[in-house]
């Protein structure tokens, strides 16, 4: 289920990338190395349509992924939080993952700097030590054109960045949350309340004090401290569901003491020994077996309700761009209080919905994994359609198709804009268009940017992050360390 919603992240983004620059596709060559990007009537209204709401607001896809990655390193250290009584090696982790990250985005790093060399040799030092959202164009939102001086050296980079900058605070946070657990007057989820709150009260004085639209997207739209949301809601489920395990209310559904699951073939971890020996970093695909809870009558009784209100705002904020909706609020330009509120707490309302969804399916369905079949003839009620939701949702996240996208999403999130901008499919907007012909030349740039994306990750993959995933592991072996 975790690969369903990793790989739903990826085809967001992906999705979006190539709507919002679909207008500069191979433009360079015909205007004498300059692009020129062409907005015809037809483009803009495709944008703005409800049709596309979602992929216009294609942003809320890291929003999604860096849930998935709050999660599952609240699982890792957890595990080792609990294991050594309050001891973290911050060192150890935060060197692996630089090291899980680092080889595939410096072979990323070298495609992007052959097309955009200036600015690679410029800023690309603040690409490797994550700091390309502080330091550099990105800095200020920099230029789409790889031809201006303002261009950052691969701009859509930001976001790893932020998770990076995430992951140097995630295991002080996690170890608030286990020294609260242990019992006191503060309880455990008062460290992620506080810590989104914070967040929060620093969108609203960036907003207030932002002098224009431009400068206030500058100052949070890549910002750790404004898009922490998501990723503070993931350790939060992450934490209650092992919080549930461990009183005896619920129990995890595969057990502690349960062997270790065979590693599918091709597949490579390096992430900490999870429930029943499962590898929860997020380098390994299938994922770690979702930590599924039995659920008593009382608590369905909650989650279901839980799960139905994340759900539908989760579905409610993927519209929120939609005319009927907040259209005229959602990053447009304005000083009035729904112009604020919905810049001050969009993500953080996003990251709450999806993660009230994913707690129902994991603690509210009984099993995270396909819906059981209804017997044949049997009339489908509204009371069943209502207990069977989290389950079916489950069932479709899980879907074997999800699978090879969620194993190479990180590599098809570097190279994304190789085949973006270098495939000559003739889906560039034409001014005369129309809004049929430009949904159709998106659809198709999307099917064949994520066809190649795959083919390029897929060599990523094969040639440097499995080899060194592989010899991470060896070497951690060797030094008779448990992998973190």
């Amino acid at each position: 289920m975790l690969d369903g919603l990793r790989a739903l992240g990826v085809l967001w983004v992906l999705s979006s990338h190539c709507l919002h620059f679909m207008p500069f596709s191979m433009t360079r060559a015909e205007n004498g190395g300059s692009m020129r990007p062409v907005f015809p009537p037809a483009y803009e209204a495709a944008v703005e349509s409800s049709l596309l709401a979602p992929v216009a607001i294609g942003d809320t896809g890291v929003d999604l992924l860096l849930l998935v990655s709050g999660f599952l390193i609240t699982m890792r250290l957890s595990e080792e939080v609990h294991a050594g009584h309050g001891a973290v090696s911050f060192g150890r982790f935060v060197a692996r993952r630089w090291l899980r990250l680092m080889p595939p985005y410096l072979a990323a790093l070298a495609v992007h700097a052959a097309a955009t060399p200036s600015a690679c040799w410029a800023w690309g030092w603040t690409n490797i030590m994550f700091v390309n959202n502080m330091f550099g164009p990105q800095a200020s939102q920099g230029s789409d054109d790889p031809d201006s001086p303002l261009a950052p050296c691969m701009g859509h980079a930001w976001s790893l960045a932020v998770e990076f900058q995430l992951y140097l605070v995630s295991p002080a946070l996690v170890w608030a949350m286990w020294r609260l657990g242990r019992g006191g007057l503060v309880p455990w989820w008062a460290v992620p309340t506080f810590a989104l709150a914070v967040s929060v009260a620093l969108r609203s004085a960036l907003w207030a004090s932002a002098e224009s639209f431009g400068a206030l997207e500058t100052s949070v739209y890549d910002k750790p401290y404004t898009r922490c949301g998501p990723y503070l809601v993931g350790m939060a489920v992450s934490w209650a569901l092992r919080g549930h395990a461990q009183a005896g209310t619920t129990i995890m559904a595969r057990e502690l003491s349960g062997p270790p699951p065979p590693v599918p073939p091709g597949a490579r971890s390096s992430g900490a020994l999870g429930p029943g020996g499962c590898r929860a970093e997020l380098d390994l695909v299938p994922a770690c077996p979702e930590p599924a809870l039995r659920d008593s009558k009382s608590g369905s009784r909650i989650l279901l309700p839980v799960f139905w209100a994340g759900a539908a705002a989760w579905a409610a904020l993927s519209w929120a761009r939609a005319p009927f909706l907040l259209g005229a609020y959602l990053d447009q330009p304005g000083r009035s209080w729904a112009h604020g509120a919905a810049a001050v707490l969009f993500r953080p309302a996003f990251g709450l919905a999806v993660g009230a969804a994913l707690l129902g399916m994991l603690a509210g369905s009984g099993e995270a994994g396909p819906a059981r079949a209804a017997p044949s003839g049997a009339a489908v009620s509204l009371r069943s359609c209502w207990a069977a939701g989290p389950a079916r949702l489950a069932g479709l996240l899980s879907l074997p198709a999800f699978v090879p996208i969620a194993r190479l999403g990180y590599g098809v999130y570097l190279l994304q804009f190789v085949p973006i901008f270098l495939l000559d499919l003739g889906t560039r907007p034409e001014p005369d268009d129309s809004f049929g012909a430009v949904v159709t030349k998106w659809a198709v740039l999307c099917a064949a940017t994520l066809t190649a994306s795959l083919g390029l990750a897929a060599v990523l993959f094969v040639c440097v992050e499995g080899p060194c995933l592989a010899a991470r592991d060896r070497l951690t072996v060797a030094r008779g360390v448990r992998s973190s």
